[in-house]
């Protein structure tokens, strides 16, 4: 947790980027920083120039992160430009905070008709009064430091941010221009320390129309409980009220307690845009249909950045659970398969919300000889673990990875991305499903 007077901004003088011998995408990371402090990490490398990472110094700090190159310097401000947010963190007390929201930017400095959602620790009213709330404020570039911009948001309470410019476009969805932004002021009652990330919203008309399709959502809360989500739409407005219909299976592991949902089965739930066409949605998601009597699902907000992709905060719990929702391409045959898996995957740790649980980095080598064998072989570090498993896809865009070493494993992982040329799986995230033991949620790039 952020304290007050923590935030310092420090300039990187110099660094250095070292291969592991006999790895193809996994090395060290060392940046030397103003003041005489250095910093390392344990790093891999996408097929795409994302390096994803985490710490590995002795400075106590295990985080985990992404570097990606910055996008040109007249993209971000080019103009009037919408972006919906999603932030993570903790309150003065240490509990659990999640934002979500959208954020109209003039090009000029100004934003006005923003929206915010928020959850303290199942408190959803005292950031800024009863949700959506209205947002408004300023931004501007910083005099000095390059790529660095700073923000103010006013509701019920002034709020400071810094922000980054990263990677991404305009004219691009599965490519948007993101930010990264921390929040500035010092902790207290109603100024959490947060963190996330801003993504550009493009333009269409958000009614439930525009969420036609297939998509997969990860979720982190409270005390290490993850979950993944492969969903479909419906497009319409044909339900209750005005509702459409979300279709959807998952998997859930909520600090060693497992409940999954099998297609076989699978939970009807619904969402609805909320109106104006501005990309505010409410989802249904998790709970548990198959249970006697039936675990009612938990209403979440979602912020659109584009078709079925945005920004996910559960509004009423105290696992205050916060994830994205991505898109799952349909593969030309209309089914995914284990010979769309090989190749080598960078795999990192991008959600968790337990110290306990030490983030990691793996290079993933997928194999298919054929005759039913897949096989599953890797490093992972920090400790430089070999890893020796099999792996399974079905046809939705799920699968396992089951490892026998460093030692027994199981992973479920849920495919999110494809080469349109070849229709290989490209990306996928993953979370362990062995009872007893808690999970993060890993990420893995081709």
């Amino acid at each position: 947790m952020l304290s007050a007077g923590s935030v310092t901004p420090f300039t990187i003088t110099s660094g250095s980027y070292a291969p592991t011998s006999g790895n193809n995408n996994l090395g060290t990371l060392t940046l030397n920083l103003s003041g005489g402090s250095t910093n390392k990490y344990t790093a891999v490398l996408t097929s795409s120039g994302i390096i994803r990472m985490v710490e590995s110094d002795s400075t106590g700090i295990t985080g985990s992160g992404v570097m990606q190159k910055s996008a040109a310097n007249t993209v971000f401000n080019a103009g009037a430009q919408t972006f919906v947010f999603g932030f993570t963190g903790s309150d003065s007390s240490g509990n659990r905070v999640g934002y979500v929201g959208m954020l109209p930017m003039d090009g000029s400095g100004n934003i006005a008709g923003g929206l915010l959602d928020s959850n303290d620790n199942a408190n959803t009213t005292n950031v800024c009064g009863t949700p959506p709330c209205t947002v408004a404020g300023t931004y501007q570039v910083d005099g000095s430091i390059p790529g660095l911009w700073h923000m103010t948001l006013t509701t019920a309470q002034t709020q400071h941010f810094d922000f980054f410019v990263a990677a991404g476009q305009t004219n691009n969805q599965p490519n948007p221009l993101t930010l990264y932004a921390v929040s500035t002021d010092p902790v207290d009652a109603t100024h959490p320390a947060l963190s996330g990330s801003m993504v550009y919203q493009f333009p269409l008309t958000y009614n439930n129309a525009a969420f036609n399709g297939t998509s997969v959502s990860n979720l982190t809360g409270a005390n290490a409980n993850v979950s993944l989500t492969v969903g479909s739409t419906d497009g319409t407005s044909g339900g209750t009220g005005g509702t459409g219909v979300f279709t959807n299976t998952f998997d859930q592991n909520n600090n060693g307690v497992i409940v999954t949902v099998p297609p076989a089965s699978p939970a009807k739930y619904t969402y609805v845009a909320t109106g104006s066409a501005n990309g505010r949605y409410i989802f249904q998601m998790l709970g548990d249909p198959t249970k006697n009597p039936v675990v009612a699902p938990l209403p979440f907000v979602l912020y659109a950045s584009g078709a079925n992709r945005g920004f996910l905060l559960d509004q009423s719990s105290s696992a205050v659970m916060t994830g994205r929702m991505d898109p799952q391409p349909a593969k030309a045959s209309g089914s995914y398969s284990a010979s769309g898996l090989p190749g080598t995957f960078a795999a990192a740790t991008v959600g968790n919300s337990d110290s306990s649980l030490a983030p990691f980095v793996q290079n993933l080598l997928f194999t298919f000889p054929g005759g039913g064998v897949a096989n599953a072989t890797g490093t992972q570090n920090p400790g430089n673990h070999t890893l020796t498993g099999k792996y399974t896809m079905t046809g939705t865009g799920v699968g396992t990875i089951t490892l026998t070493a460093p030692a027994a494993l199981t992973y479920t992982i849920y495919a999110i991305d494809l080469d349109v040329t070849n229709f290989d799986i490209t990306d996928f995230m993953m979370i362990e499903t062995d009872s007893g033991v808690p999970s993060s949620i890993i990420f893995a790039q081709e």
